[in-house]
């Protein structure tokens, strides 16, 4: 794992640690073994990391994945302590104070609506850790409408590219998403309760 930001651009020592840990899944450092499994899932599958391109070999892999990289880490379920997703941050920009952030699942538990429970971690990390003002991410058309419920909640869509990627040999739209601090503020921290709340 590397993080990285630039001088002055991270919260000041006095902020509390983020939690990494929800009722079902853990935030980990990832494993090679499972960037490994990342790299096997994006030859064969149409993942976001497989727009990053080199997927030729691992090494060209594992060099995109870890090209601008601002913070990853694994989504492990806590029940059996198995590594199930990957989660990322990339393109910082400091001066605008923005990053992207991405959430892949392992195949078994895409659908699932606990392993999510991940990327609600995240974004309270990066949020945390970073002195962002918004997070984005990219979404092809057809993994959109699972989300589209969260638009207004959770976050906004910044723009639609239209016909903008060939997937399984079909155009599809690229949805550009956005969740604010102040979104973050407003409901994400309540979800993030709700997930971490023991009893």
């Amino acid at each position: 794992m590397r993080l990285g930001a630039p001088s002055g651009r991270t919260m000041d020592s006095t902020t509390t640690a983020p939690t990494m840990t929800s009722r079902s899944v853990q935030l980990r450092p990832p494993t090679n073994r499972f960037i490994d499994s990342i790299f096997q899932l994006a030859c064969t599958a149409d993942v976001p990391w497989a727009w990053r391109g080199h997927r030729e070999t691992a090494e060209g892999f594992r060099e995109s994945l870890y090209n601008d990289l601002l913070a990853m880490f694994a989504i492990r379920d806590r029940r059996n302590d198995q590594e199930i997703g990957l989660v990322c941050a990339q393109e910082f920009q400091a001066l605008h104070r923005f990053a992207y952030m991405s959430t892949v699942l392992m195949p078994a538990y895409q659908g699932r609506v606990w392993p999510l429970e991940g990327t609600v971690l995240f974004a309270n990390y990066l949020f945390t850790r970073f002195d962002l003002r918004h997070l984005y991410g990219r979404v092809i058309e057809a993994d959109f409408a699972a989300l589209s419920s969260g638009v207004g909640r959770f976050f906004e869509i910044e723009g639609q590219l239209r016909k903008q990627l060939i997937v399984n040999r079909r155009p599809q739209d690229l949805f550009v998403l956005t969740l604010t601090r102040e979104l973050w503020m407003k409901q994400g921290l309540p979800l993030l309760e709700r997930i971490t709340r023991t009893s």
